[in-house]
């Protein structure tokens, strides 16, 4: 049976994804439905119909009101089924349940747990998704793989030297260190001078022959919420005038074997990539460089458990081994409880 963190804020979409019509989705292995209420507030259900298990998110929506396609029993944002239409009483099993979702930063935030526990002020910030001083593109990926591989891989960024020539490829040589805040786990990086990239060239204005220092820090969450800073400044004049790019990287466990993976990314509102390029340039590294590794990670391991294979650990690896023990922590606590 898959384990996952209950009592914690999922990324369940976008904000423009969930639009006049019911968005369906799967998370931690439970169907979801998602839609707009009358006042434009996000419901979020159980996206089975209790009677023949029909998908809600085929439904139809009458104000806060959402009806199954199959029979038409209509359930109301608590999850109660408020319409029959053919009068016939229904038994009080005939619920779905109801999730607190809350719409922030252009992200909807779904809480899988006790509605009780709820609490807005664990919701980890992305205000720069509504920062007018940058141009944000961001996008969705689906990864086939256990949430926590795709983590391993964010929290520990040497691999781009390998496996992402956009960004710098065997260039990219950082110093890494970690540190942790309570639970919150931080991989920091810093690179000394290497010659642009085509990402960075494409971010900052022509180098003229110049080198390109850059630190950043990623930043995680439990479950597996990721927030990376990128700051970019010129050799000659390291930390003055430094080019931010901000990112998000947030995982949602679809099944214990298939990770939605949400992604983000800023860039100062006059650099000369455009828009198009730059969600290209994230997209490729994603889904064909990224996704199929960790596919073929997860082939090779063929459902056994990542710590009884007994994995090399490398000085690297901190920032992911950090975040593992922190979940497990966690879950096990919720569980015990």
């Amino acid at each position: 049976m898959s384990e996952f963190l209950k009592n914690c804020w999922y990324m369940a979409a976008w904000s423009d994804e969930i639009g006049d019509a019911p968005f369906g989705t799967r998370m931690l292995d439970q169907p979801v439905v998602l839609y707009r209420g009358s006042k434009g507030q996000v419901i979020a259900l159980g996206g089975m119909c209790p009677h023949r298990f029909a998908p809600l998110a085929k439904g139809k929506i009458t104000g806060d009101m959402i009806a199954c396609p199959y029979h038409g029993l209509g359930f109301d944002a608590s999850g109660t089924c408020v319409h029959s239409p053919f009068g016939i009483e229904v038994p009080p099993a005939g619920k779905v349940p109801a999730y607190p979702a809350i719409e922030r930063d252009d992200i909807v935030w779904v809480w899988m747990g006790d509605p009780d526990k709820a609490d807005a002020a664990a919701i980890p910030d992305f205000s720069y998704h509504v920062d007018p001083g940058l141009r944000v593109v961001r996008g969705r990926s689906f990864v086939p793989c256990h949430f926590e591989l795709v983590s391993d891989n964010l929290m520990d960024l040497t691999h781009a030297r390998f496996l992402h020539p956009i960004f710098g490829g065997d260039d990219w040589r950082p110093e890494v260190s970690f540190s942790q805040d309570g639970d919150t786990v931080f991989s920091h990086y810093v690179l000394p001078p290497y010659p642009p990239s085509p990402f960075s060239d494409a971010i900052m204005s022509p180098a003229n022959g110049r080198m390109v220092v850059e630190r950043e820090f990623m930043r995680w969450n439990a479950p597996a919420t990721m927030y990376l800073d990128i700051q970019f400044s010129w050799s000659d004049a390291p930390g003055e005038n430094e080019i931010p790019q901000p990112s998000t990287h947030i995982l949602t466990p679809e099944t214990e074997q298939a990770t939605h993976y949400f992604w983000a990314s800023g860039i100062p509102a006059d650099a000369a990539m455009t828009d198009e390029e730059h969600l290209e340039g994230l997209r490729f590294a994603f889904d064909e460089e990224d996704a199929p590794m960790l596919e073929s990670v997860s082939a090779m391991m063929n459902g056994r458990d990542f710590w009884d294979m007994q994995p090399a650990i490398l000085p690297f690896d901190q920032g992911g081994v950090r975040a593992r023990r922190i979940l497990r922590q966690k879950i096990r606590a919720e569980q015990d409880a």
